[in-house]
């Protein structure tokens, strides 16, 4: 059985043709870019960004390095974060003491956040825990290279607001 369907002109070559269709959309485009709704994505992305964002619990954040009583680093110089990392971003140097920790001196602790992959698997490793990832603090985009390095100094006073140096976790 055939059918035989009937274009005895009644559509322009116009309404045939998807220009019709394609003129309909721009227009509804254009509309749109010029209505103000760019305004409005700019507004909407301003207040997510002043809007204080909540993390899970056990988000690794930036790394931070604890002390003891003694406000002295905890890091015994084990080697065991640096060596626990699969992109071998962690530097440890010092003068590593008795099997209790005592006497070893930290000279460079270092981390390279353009090579971190954010696993965590160094704050596992570590058996005193002297390193964390707690901070609370996403890690921001830098321009330069030598920004996204942190020495001894800046993980020892990278704290989140409202913690302390020394671990409420004894």
């Amino acid at each position: 059985m055939s059918y035989y369907i009937d274009n005895s002109g009644r559509d322009s070559w116009l309404a045939r043709s998807y220009v019709w269709a394609l003129l309909q959309g721009l227009v509804v485009a254009v509309k749109r870019v010029f209505s103000g709704a760019r305004r409005t994505v700019r507004k909407r992305l301003l207040e997510e960004e002043k809007a204080e964002r909540i993390l899970p619990p056990g988000y690794r954040a930036e790394h931070r390095l604890l002390v003891n009583e003694n406000d002295e680093p905890r890091c015994t110089v084990c080697q065991a974060c640096a060596e626990a990392c699969p992109s071998k971003c962690i530097l440890v140097e010092g003068q590593q003491g008795a099997d209790d920790g005592s006497g070893s001196r930290l000279d460079a602790f270092t981390i390279d956040l353009g090579k971190c992959a954010f696993c965590g698997l160094c704050v596992s490793a570590c058996p005193v825990d002297a390193l964390r990832m707690d901070t609370g603090r996403l890690p921001v985009p830098r321009t330069k290279r030598e920004d996204m390095i942190y020495d001894k100094d800046k993980l020892l006073n990278n704290q989140a607001d409202g913690q302390s140096r020394l671990s409420r976790c004894l």
